[in-house]
């Protein structure tokens, strides 16, 4: 019998090469639905903290101050405010301090993807054990925007490949390093609007960016609109410093209605 060709064997060795990277894909992401927070910790906040609050969470560690558990929910759903609805009075008023950490470590080659939703996946099985969190889904037609590229293009904004994308907001200024545009476009709606925005841009890759703008001018949508004494608001700011605009879109997206929320046993 002639020994296959160079042709079958090749096509043999990609097939097989194709199994393996789509088993080991399909292992990432059962590993990702079996992750949990081995060890958490929640205490009530300091009733004099006020209203600031912070959340770092990652593959190994969350670490939440002075939050309440909407803010906790729209966090793990990616969710704005008109996307929740429901559950006790107190899910909004109430604040927590929590930490949690899982024992065994991440695999270093789990995939960006697939470790977002992970993060994802064990902040709502946190919620759903500490607190006896239970939801349901729904679809709801909320105003929202759509990012995209004023007229003038895109102004010469520096791209970023590298495999650490950092992001900060605070007092108005948003300082980023290696982001794409659905990045930019889910911390606008998560971190500024609190509504939907979707990434219209067609504008791949990573960028650095930089934009500052008035937060008490950030109900404003444009010059017209704002007072003079105020700076410019999130929406001019976009237009003037990157040349991206902000357009008016209602879309039908996932609501979160929660059916029932007790408050976490001391630990």
């Amino acid at each position: 019998m002639n020994p296959p060709s160079r042709s079958v064997r090749v096509i043999v060795c990609a097939a097989i090469l194709n199994t393996c990277i789509l088993s080991y894909a399909l292992a990432q992401a059962v590993a990702a639905t079996q992750r949990r927070f081995d060890v958490s910790v929640v205490r009530i906040s300091n009733p004099n903290a006020g209203n600031a609050s912070s959340v770092n969470l990652n593959s190994q560690n969350l670490k939440a101050i002075n939050v309440t558990l909407a803010m906790l929910i729209r966090l793990a759903d990616g969710l704005s405010d008109d996307q929740l609805s429901g559950g006790p009075s107190w899910i909004t008023s109430q604040r927590f301090d929590i930490t949690a950490k899982v024992d065994a470590s991440v695999d270093p080659k789990l995939s960006p993807v697939v470790a977002q939703q992970m993060q994802k996946e064990m902040m709502q099985r946190l919620l759903e054990e500490r607190f006896q969190l239970k939801i349901r889904h729904e679809s709801k037609g909320i105003p929202g925007y759509l990012l995209t590229v004023t007229k003038r293009g895109v102004k010469d904004m520096q791209k970023d490949e590298s495999d650490n994308p950092s992001m900060s907001i605070n007092d108005g200024k948003l300082h980023a390093t290696g982001i794409t545009m659905d990045q930019l476009a889910d911390a606008l709606s998560q971190r500024v609007l609190q509504c939907p925005v979707t990434n219209a841009t067609s504008l791949t890759g990573k960028f650095d960016l930089e934009l500052t703008w008035d937060r008490r001018a950030e109900r404003y949508e444009g010059v017209v609109d704002a007072p003079s004494d105020l700076g410019p608001s999130v929406f001019v700011a976009l237009q003037q410093q990157l040349c991206l605009k902000l357009e008016q879109h209602k879309t039908g997206a996932d609501a979160i209605v929660v059916e029932s929320a007790q408050m976490p046993q001391a630990n």
